[in-house]
């Protein structure tokens, strides 16, 4: 769902829903991000975009470089700017904490972006509507269900919109203390299979009920 800015309809293979970074906007802060040391990349309809600048100097990134699904360009905010891409997300990973902070203090040069601290060193960007929680009602509303036919798993806090709207809400071991404390309940970490955990104890509860819950909303990063 890139944080709720796209919806797909695998069945229909239909976009149900696209909310974008204005092309502007995304080029004059990739401008900025080019100055500081971090690594960028965009997310376009299911395309991401990897900045090049930088990548040499994480210490795990000669690997993750030749693991990229994407493409890797040396000038991304030239190239947003000239091809007029609009992304749905932009994400970065920063050298130091202190980085993400300075990151985070951009919002207020950029009223049209939602800046989202996702992790000590992450920040996640989009257009300032979107968010997990809007999309997952929006999905709700095209099958006909309400939150309480609904579970959903997080760990970071782009998705303390989405546990919130769920009727059940878990949070994986290694999830930041925002989403530890709004879940209603825990299970394993990503790496201990946490949202397989997290189904089977959906499924033994609904079977011990005689229920069967509506759908099974799930977000996890593996």
């Amino acid at each position: 769902m890139e944080n709720g800015a796209q919806i797909y309809d695998l069945k229909e293979c239909s976009c149900l829903y696209s909310q974008q970074i204005r092309y502007e906007s995304a080029s004059r802060l990739l401008k900025k991000l080019d100055k500081m040391p971090l690594m960028y990349s965009l997310s376009v309809d299911n395309t991401a975009y990897y900045s090049s600048l930088n990548m040499d100097l994480h210490e795990d990134n000669r690997e993750k470089k030749h693991r990229q699904t994407g493409e890797s360009i040396d000038n991304l905010a030239q190239r947003v700017r000239e091809k007029k891409i609009c992304p749905h997300k932009i994400g970065m990973r920063c050298f130091h904490r202190g980085v993400a902070d300075e990151v985070m203090k951009m919002q207020k040069d950029f009223s049209d972006m939602h800046f989202m601290r996702t992790g000590d060193f992450t920040v996640e960007i989009s257009e300032r509507s979107v968010s997990k929680g809007k999309a997952l009602k929006l999905i709700a509303d095209q099958l006909h269900i309400c939150p309480r036919q609904i579970a959903a798993i997080g760990d970071s806090g782009s998705d303390l919109s989405m546990l919130r709207y769920a009727g059940l809400s878990f949070a994986v071991a290694n999830a930041s203390k925002s989403i530890s404390h709004t879940a209603d309940c825990c299970t394993s970490s990503n790496e201990e299979d946490g949202a397989a955990a997290a189904i089977n104890n959906i499924l033994q509860t609904d079977c011990s009920h005689g229920q069967a819950r509506g759908v099974l909303i799930i977000k996890c990063s593996l």
